[in-house]
């Protein structure tokens, strides 16, 4: 569609909706900016405390099956994987635990915007 006038008539013929075969109620037009806006608050404050976590450990027929947090934390004797400190030696009690109880990996996530310092440039993120 051009700018609007006031001579001119707005219609679906020059859009992309499928034309006369189907009738619409309404239709909403948004920015692309907007939708950025939008989204950037949602991520950076609706999400807040909202991490998923996955653990995946092997069974006693040595599958790899996903298990949940609260499951292998009774099976690990209440050690939690996403807890154990960068450089833990692997002689230590909490690895020897995780061993135990059929630990292979664990992943945590969490939506949102990084708290970084000021000065730091995240990556296709630019602040407005």
């Amino acid at each position: 569609m051009s700018s609007g006038t006031a001579s001119q008539v707005w219609s679906t013929t020059p859009s992309n909706l499928p034309g006369a075969s189907k009738i619409y109620d309404f239709v909403v037009a948004v920015t692309q900016d907007s939708i950025n806006a939008n989204l950037s608050l949602f991520v950076s404050e609706g999400l807040a405390g909202s991490a998923t976590e996955f653990i995946y450990a092997y069974d006693i027929s040595n599958n790899l099956v996903p298990i949940a947090l609260n499951d292998f934390l009774a099976q690990s004797n209440n050690v939690n994987p996403f807890n154990v400190p960068n450089g833990t030696l692997l002689t230590d009690s909490s690895i020897r635990a995780l061993s135990n109880a059929g630990f292979s990996f664990g992943i945590q996530a969490q939506i949102g915007i990084p708290r970084v310092s000021p000065n730091v440039t995240l990556p296709g993120w630019s602040a407005k």
